[in-house]
């Protein structure tokens, strides 16, 4: 359709000129929607293989396979191939200049000295450019200044070695009566582009070319020596019309289009954006209140770490089920689970342990300890939690209260049939263990239960006493024989020092509970005054108050530990492990504020130095007296 709805009209004409050969070709193919058009000139001494005519085909026949204007660099780097190919005997070299229209605009590319002008309205309105020295020395210095003579030196052309790099110039409207005019270089070095202008405002299509080659002629008056060229005019008579209308509309609905998928594209990332940024809200708060969990937690506040964790797991839940974040929200999800389950079943322990429920409490913390088993595989999410000492000790905790409630049941089995030493002796074995525990309560228990066995025991050795002795009496009125009589006389002795023994081992008890008793009373002294003086540092607006406060509160703490040492309670009971943990974080706090004190006396001492008296205002320095009058 745009070729039968479009006028080109074509004309050239090639002289031989003074040279032996035509060293220069046009030639054109025109299909139903595209036309190309092309003119070279060779510079190689083959006259047995033309290659401008060789050049000029071979763009032809890569236009035919694949006509389009993307493609006008593809086919001078076809054509250069086949310039290269061929050159077996000599060294095959062209230049050559390739149009491409379809109809309504054209698109040219150049690679040599062959220049092409596009007239319209006796004006020129494009001057193509060659691949020369001589442009190069035009474009730097101005046309009046650039050597002529340096026309024919190519900076590209086909056949040159390692490749060529042509020029490719935009899209180019086509008007109506306009004119496209290929020129050798023979032609342009004569005949300049003024002269040019001249013959074609004094010309009609038909004898453009003719009037262009007298004027070629008229130039053998200065130089006789005509060489071959090439002269080559379309004529625009009419370009194809485009359904602009229609083309408009498609732009229109194409912008429309592209803005929608812009906008809905800008609204997907704003609320990508906003969910982004509300899923990074979310895990920095979880984040935090981990943190806190495990400051709580290594300080032994168990319960304030589970309600951090209660917190954070209730905020896992919020976690949008989107594509953002997804592992690092899944590890956290998992993560703070695996630590709400290992406070959870920490506290259910202490909960059991405090009715007394120890095989229940045993059983929840080794499921605790199973979850932080589960939280330490996970390499990059255990750091800083401190709990797995404190939860062996509870097990081991839990495990002696059973022990402890075994031996205390075989006890009491033992003294209900009235073996008491045997009862004693368990009673004794649990009383040991507790010790180790810390549990004053109980030991007191156990203390009373040793307590009522010796008693009964007395009790029982007594009535063993009186028995003996009667018996011992009875036999002197039947006239007992003197060894039967020392035989009783014996076993009264014994009794008697067993029941010294008893006795004994009664009085020690009672004193041990009293000591026991005296001693605890004074660690919970001692704890209520460690708990005033940090109350009393908190409230401290003054570093050294504050300092000093919590230096009472440390020696309070220490002088709690001392004196459960001396009850034989282990350094690793959970009581302990809670009052050295407080001890170490006030340590801390007195650090800190002994620093700051520092720091600031540093910078009250030189702000001084700065503003010691050594000047009077005007600058003059005074004497030392004289800074004092």
């Amino acid at each position: 359709m745009r070729k039968v709805n479009s006028t080109i009209k074509v004309d050239f004409n090639s002289e031989k000129g003074g040279d032996n050969a035509d060293k220069t070709y046009f030639a054109y193919i025109p299909l139903e929607n595209m036309v190309c058009y092309a003119a070279a000139e060779s510079y190689d001494g083959d006259n047995d293989i033309n290659s401008a005519k060789l050049a000029v085909e071979s763009v032809l026949t890569a236009f035919e396979r694949n006509p389009s204007f993307k493609n006008l660099k593809q086919y001078i780097r076809y054509a250069h191939d086949q310039i290269v190919a061929n050159s077996v005997k000599d060294k095959l070299e062209a230049a050559i200049t390739v149009v491409v229209s379809d109809y309504t605009r054209i698109r040219y590319a150049s690679c040599g000295n062959i220049k092409l002008f596009l007239i319209s309205d006796n004006a020129y309105y494009l001057k193509g450019e060659t691949q020369t020295y001589y442009q190069h020395a035009a474009d730097e210095y101005g046309l009046d200044k650039a050597p002529i003579s340096e026309n024919k030196n190519l900076s590209q052309y086909l056949g040159k070695k390692n490749g060529v790099r042509p020029y490719i110039s935009p899209k180019i409207d086509l008007y109506e009566e306009s004119t496209i005019l290929f020129a050798t270089c023979s032609f342009w070095e004569r005949v300049d582009e003024v002269e040019l202008l001249d013959a074609y405002e004094e010309s009609d299509p038909d004898t453009l070319l003719g009037n262009l080659q007298e004027l070629y002629l008229l130039t053998q008056l200065k130089d006789p020596a005509i060489k071959n060229y090439t002269l080559a005019s379309l004529y625009v008579e009419k370009t194809f019309k485009e359904d602009t209308a229609n083309k408009k509309k498609r732009r229109r609905l194409i912008i429309i289009a592209v803005s929608i998928v812009i906008i809905l594209a800008i609204i997907l990332l704003i609320v990508v954006s906003i969910m982004r940024s509300g899923d990074r809200r979310a895990m920095a708060e979880i984040e935090r209140l981990d943190n806190e969990g495990i400051r709580y937690s290594n300080y032994g506040y168990y319960i304030k770490a589970l309600e951090q964790y209660e917190k954070a797991n209730e905020l896992t839940g919020k976690l949008k089920n989107n594509l953002q974040y997804v592992k690092a929200k899944r590890t956290l999800t998992d993560t703070i689970a695996e630590r709400w389950h290992l406070f959870n079943s920490i506290m259910v322990g202490d909960g059991y342990m405090e009715r007394d429920d120890y095989s229940n409490a045993l059983k929840a913390y080794q499921d605790a300890q199973a979850a932080y088993h589960e939280v330490y595989e996970r390499a990059d999410t255990h750091s800083g939690l401190m709990v797995s000492d404190i939860l062996t000790e509870k097990i081991k905790h839990a495990k002696k209260y059973i022990t402890v409630g075994d031996l205390t049941e075989l006890g009491e089995a033992y003294e209900l049939s009235e073996l008491y030493q045997e009862a004693i002796a368990r009673f004794r074995e649990a009383e040991d263990i507790v010790k180790t525990m810390g549990d004053l309560t109980l030991r007191k228990e156990l203390m009373t239960l040793i307590f009522e066995a010796e008693r009964k025991l007395h009790n029982s050795i007594q009535d063993r006493l009186i028995y003996s002795i009667r018996v011992l009496m009875i036999r002197e009125e039947d006239n007992l024989n003197f060894e039967l009589a020392m035989k009783y006389c014996e076993v009264i002795l014994d009794l008697h020092k067993e029941l010294d023994i008893i006795d004994s081992q009664i009085l020690d008890d009672q004193t041990r509970i009293k000591e026991k008793s005296q001693l605890n009373q004074q660690a919970d002294e001692y704890i209520e005054k460690a708990k005033t003086a940090t109350a009393a540092a908190a409230a401290a607006r003054n570093p050294g108050d504050r300092a000093e406060e919590y230096e009472k509160a440390v020696d309070a703490y220490s002088a709690v530990l001392g004196i459960y040492g001396e009850m034989g309670i282990s350094t690793g009971h959970e009581q302990v492990i809670r009052i050295a943990n407080e001890m170490n974080r006030i340590d801390k706090i007195i650090q800190d504020t002994y620093a700051a004190e520092q720091a600031e006396e540093d910078r009250v001492q030189a702000e001084d130095e700065e503003e010691q008296p050594g000047a009077d205002q005007d600058g003059e320095v005074l004497a030392p007296g004289d800074a004092y009058g």
